[in-house]
């Protein structure tokens, strides 16, 4: 059976223009971030690029699963949560390198100087440690 979500049309026009916004402000900041390349900054646009996938393009790609898992089925739920994550996205900012200072060690340990190898460990810490 196909799960659905039942939504007037001005929902779906406001679901479609919600999460484009918080995916171009998301990717943007973190494009920002990473354009320093230190470990540090990297750590944090990829804990960004996975927090984004998580609220964004998997709600996006599975919407009925995710939001009847996530939401209970609430879409207004959902883009309440979208929005207000823009407003505090130095929140979310902030706990990633909060993740990073807390882990640098480590961190720098398993990648050494290369800055192309943190997108492999990124993830590890964003499961265990979240955004929130």
């Amino acid at each position: 059976m196909t799960e659905k979500v039942e939504m007037t049309k001005a929902q779906n026009i406001e679901l479609n223009t919600i999460t484009a916004l918080h995916h171009d402000f998301f990717d943007d900041l973190k494009s920002r971030i990473g354009e320093a390349t230190s470990l540090r900054n990297q750590f944090v646009a990829e804990y960004l690029d996975s927090y984004l996938w998580d609220i964004n393009d998997a709600v996006m790609n599975d919407l009925a699963y995710e939001l009847n898992y996530w939401w209970e089925g609430n879409v207004n739920d959902y883009l309440d949560q979208l929005k207000q994550d823009i407003i505090d996205h130095q929140h979310l900012v902030n706990k990633a390198y909060q993740v990073f200072d807390n882990h640098q060690q480590e961190i720098e340990e398993l990648c050494g100087d290369d800055l192309e190898s943190i997108s492999e460990i990124v993830d590890d810490y964003y499961r265990s440690h979240g955004v929130y």
